[in-house]
């Protein structure tokens, strides 16, 4: 027996199940954020991996990843991608610790990965960029307002 699919109409398109809502508001905390100019992005994207809640591998990687790239915009240069074999000699950690660290990373928004490839199809070496993600900003945002002070 066959069961019939519906098609959805424009009603069902303009009103999402909440399925597709939650799916939504997910990728959207998700979504990495521009932080404008006068923000240095080395400097929010440490201080929201240390504020983050992850596993000290996770944090390690992602904070070794961002020693790599700009420090006002956090852009990885092709020349400068570390690599997996690198990151691993980098934070002293077993390659497979480290691919399931940029995993975790991935899946929470910090980190994209993309393996670009050459226009014969052979794949270049996996590409890393850092993020921070929507949901990451009130962390970072809250520390500016922040005051420390020393005690005498």
């Amino acid at each position: 027996m066959t069961t019939a699919t519906r098609r959805p109409s424009p009603a069902d398109l303009a009103n999402p199940s909440p399925n597709v809502r939650a799916a939504r508001r997910q990728a959207d905390l998700l979504a990495p954020v521009e932080l404008g100019p006068k923000r240095r992005f080395r400097w929010a994207y440490t201080l929201g991996i240390r504020r983050s809640g992850m596993t000290p591998h996770s944090r390690l990687v992602a904070l070794t990843v961002a020693q790599y790239g700009n420090a006002q915009n956090g852009r990885i240069n092709d020349e400068r991608q570390p690599g997996l074999h690198r990151l691993a000699q980098d934070t002293g950690l077993p390659s497979g610790q480290v691919l399931v660290a940029l995993r975790v990373l991935e899946s929470r928004g910090w980190v994209s990965i993309t393996r670009p490839f050459t226009h014969d199809g052979r794949g270049l070496h996996t590409h890393v960029q850092p993020h921070i993600p929507r949901h990451a900003l009130p962390h970072v945002d809250g520390a500016r307002n922040e005051r420390t002070t020393t005690d005498a």
